[in-house]
């Protein structure tokens, strides 16, 4: 029987695509199950009756209820107000069109009763149809004492929203996902949680298998240079000046021959998640 102290909530932010079956699949699959999954929807159609019929069929005995949220509400806000809602010690996140590997949990549990660890990172797998791995993301690859160096240099080695469980209460004292970032979101919280001096570790033998395509989603998005300015102020102190400076010097060059408008994510900014509201939550009006 699992301590109540480890046990896992999952949450699913959630377009309402069709991978979202996979996803929840993977989850109520685990084994070790979480305590229960809670999706957030924020796609321009809400989840309708019959296919929830369908997922709760899927979840069996794993309590699953829906959240939702004005359209495109952006993965922080979702992730935040979902995080606010479970009921676990700690909280897992997962993306709806990625999955979790069938001892994910299992073994994230291992480590939080060995170390009592605050926050932990899985590995980041991209696959071929075959099952050969054709990327991957596995942030032992970089020493604990750079991680924080290296996201300032506008690097990722791995700390992603999917592969993340983190405790519940230290995710709300650190605010949560920074519902004011458009993109970077992912670092941001890494970052912040280095800077508190929060236990951070990663557990390669926990995998995230992702069908992002090439990375299709960051290279999307061309706010990146205004989240990546926005990093350089709010850590400038927290980091050496040869970081500083190399950080500078990336964005100086990431923004030679840049053209075409900035494109930020629908949703954000318009009125769905207040300042006063923790972590993003929508309040009444």
């Amino acid at each position: 029987m699992t301590n109540v102290s480890q046990e896992i909530t999952v949450v699913i932010p959630t377009l309402n695509r069709p991978t979202l079956e996979r996803a929840v699949t993977s989850v109520v699959t685990q084994t070790n199950p979480p305590v229960e999954v809670i999706l957030v929807s924020n796609g321009a159609d809400p989840i309708d009756s019959d296919r929830l019929s369908s997922l709760l069929e899927l979840a069996g005995p794993v309590p699953l209820k829906v959240l939702t949220l004005p359209p495109f509400s952006g993965p922080s806000i979702s992730r935040n107000v979902g995080a606010w809602q479970a009921t676990g010690a700690y909280v897992a996140f997962l993306d709806d069109d990625d999955a979790f590997t069938a001892h994910y949990l299992e073994t994230m549990r291992e480590r939080i009763t060995r170390d009592g660890t605050e926050i932990l990172y899985g590995a980041k797998v991209w696959r071929n149809v075959d099952g050969s791995i054709r990327r991957e993301k596995r942030i032992h690859s970089v020493p604990s004492d750079r991680w924080l160096d290296v996201l300032y240099r506008h690097e990722n080695p791995g700390f992603g929203g999917q592969n993340l469980v983190v405790r519940k209460s230290v995710f709300v004292d650190l605010h949560g996902f920074p519902v004011e970032l458009l993109s970077g979101e992912d670092r941001a919280f890494a970052m912040a949680a280095l800077v508190a001096d929060v236990s951070v570790a990663c557990v390669d033998e926990a995998e995230v298998t992702c069908y992002d395509p090439d990375g299709y989603r960051a290279k999307m998005r061309s706010d990146k240079w205004v989240t990546n300015l926005k990093l350089i102020w709010q850590f400038w102190g927290d980091v050496s000046w040869r970081s500083r400076l190399r950080s500078v010097w990336r964005w100086l060059r990431s923004m030679v021959g840049r053209r075409g408008p900035i494109r930020g994510r629908r949703g954000v900014g318009r009125g769905v998640g207040a300042p006063d509201a923790p972590m993003g939550m929508p309040v009444d009006r």
